[in-house]
């Protein structure tokens, strides 16, 4: 029984630790002053959240390179998008003078996530290339970049309204935690 009731607590502790990322990207998305010192203490918070949850994600195996989408559980997959946030976090750092130290972090979560996402089939090679040339002389280019932003943001605005529902049975809850990893 006290498994069961520990294995209770990582679950919450685990999902409270993302909803707190998930909070913290989005305020920093989303925050003007970004030399100031609540920008600042929200880097390092969102930092450290997301450290500890991708420690503990770790320490529990949640993903297995032996494994399929179907063979995870629905309550498990909502956490792909750790490192991608992860990624974020970095990308958005305060400190200048470490600039490079955390891109160079930042590429890494993402090269993470998108391995996980290749992994589970939510995502190809080509979807993520770090080391692709863009040329803004090439029209296809750019005018693929503006389709694929268009279609991230109309999946945004389906997994916002997918999360307000109430009582969603576990195929819709799938759902939304495949596309969340999907857009990261």
């Amino acid at each position: 029984m006290s498994q069961t009731v520990g294995k209770e607590c990582d679950e919450r502790s685990l999902s409270e630790l993302l909803t707190k990322g998930r909070q913290n990207v989005r305020l920093i998305e989303n925050h003007d002053a970004r030399t100031s010192q609540q920008y600042k203490d929200l880097i390092i918070d969102a930092t450290m959240s997301l450290e500890r949850l991708s420690v503990l994600v770790a320490t529990l195996h949640l993903f297995s390179n032996n494994e399929t989408i179907d063979d995870v559980s629905t309550e498990t997959i909502k956490f792909m998008v750790v490192n991608a946030f992860q990624g974020f976090v970095h990308q958005q750092h305060y400190d200048f003078e470490n600039r490079k130290a955390h891109i160079l972090a930042a590429k890494e979560y993402y090269k993470d996530f998108h391995h996980l996402c290749q992994l589970y089939g939510l995502a190809e090679k080509a979807d993520f290339d770090l080391n692709r040339t863009n040329h803004p002389v090439n029209q296809s280019n750019r005018v693929e970049k503006i389709q694929k932003y268009q279609d991230k943001k109309n999946l945004e605005t389906k997994l916002e309204e997918m999360e307000k529902r109430t009582n969603v049975e576990e195929e819709v809850q799938r759902e939304i935690y495949s596309l969340r990893s999907s857009c990261g």
